[in-house]
């Protein structure tokens, strides 16, 4: 009865486990210069890239398309994105970009994250974050993990002198 137990609560340590790595995988991702990303970018690699928007940018408003390069001061790369700029998005403002390498020396972005001078405060996001279903399956896995639990030390118990709660 008490091996029960134990793999409940070994279940209950497992999915805190898995909640903290995925958090903190997301977190670990560096910024990269556009030189970096260039030389190392393999197809299907993440990574960010830190600099400021090039000159041209083009912007397709019936496919929400957005092309654009990420410059320094000795490279650039270009970006794809799909969705609606940032607000104060332009040529020459700081930008962090967030991707997939796409095999040919450029970068397919799923998120924009403008650096804004400190008098700007960021709007609140009225979408959803990125990493929000793998949360969503730990938690999940987490809840099944007490319910399991609850149920082990429930049939423990009942095991232990008839049904639980009542006297002999």
């Amino acid at each position: 009865m008490r091996s029960r137990l134990w793999w409940a609560g070994l279940l209950v340590v497992a999915a805190v486990g898995y909640l903290a790595y995925t958090g903190w995988q997301g977190a670990t991702l560096y910024y990269l210069t556009p030189a970096e990303a260039r030389d190392r970018a393999l197809s299907g690699s993440t990574f960010r890239v830190a600099g400021n928007v090039g000159p041209n940018v083009a912007w397709d408003g019936t496919s929400l398309e957005l092309r654009f390069k990420v410059v320094d001061d000795s490279a650039a790369l270009p970006v794809v994105y799909r969705g609606a700029p940032p607000d104060n998005f332009g040529p020459g403002q700081q930008v962090v970009v967030e991707g997939t390498a796409d095999g040919q020396g450029g970068l397919v972005a799923n998120r924009l994250i403008m650096k804004c001078p400190s008098k700007y405060e960021q709007a609140p996001v009225a979408t959803r974050p990125s990493g929000g279903g793998v949360l969503y399956l730990g938690g999940i896995a987490l809840a099944l993990a007490v319910g399991l639990a609850v149920v082990a030390s429930h049939r423990f118990t009942a095991g232990r002198g008839g049904r639980a709660g009542t006297s002999a």
